[in-house]
């Protein structure tokens, strides 16, 4: 019966043994750094939602436009995008300016823009620590 506790602990610590090295594995390879970084985003976006920070002119989008001057973020977001709707009728599009920051990060500046006076009627920035895949 000691044998076969013993066993199980052995195994145990085996098992917690790979599963930390492939977490660190996986925090290394830029697939899941990107990945990491996309859906700290989104969620960031949903706690803005969730908490009414956002302008109601989110719901009534016509067009996102992305502008960034890093190809890699630009490459990161065409694969997996933000949960944002439009509608051919909107009235708002939104800006969503991307650049990463020296030392590891990301920064992002959201402008939403009336389609029909050409205003700025709400901005805001947001900064991200996280280190982008290469």
């Amino acid at each position: 019966m000691t044998k076969l506790i013993a066993l199980i602990f052995i195994l145990s610590g085996v098992g917690l043994g790979f599963s930390g090295a492939y977490r660190t594995w996986q925090s290394k390879d830029p697939r899941y750094a990107n990945q990491n970084f996309m859906a700290g985003w989104e969620r960031d976006l949903q706690k803005l939602e969730k908490t009414k920070f956002l302008h109601p002119g989110f719901r009534n989008l016509q067009k996102i436009l992305l502008i960034s001057p890093s190809e890699r973020l630009k490459n990161i977001y065409a694969t997996k995008p933000l949960n944002l709707q439009t509608h051919d009728n909107g009235k708002f599009s939104l800006e969503i300016f991307m650049d990463e920051v020296a030392g590891g990060g990301v920064v992002v500046q959201y402008d939403l823009i009336d389609m029909h006076t050409g205003n700025t009627v709400w901005e805001l920035g947001r900064t991200f620590s996280y280190n982008v895949g290469k």
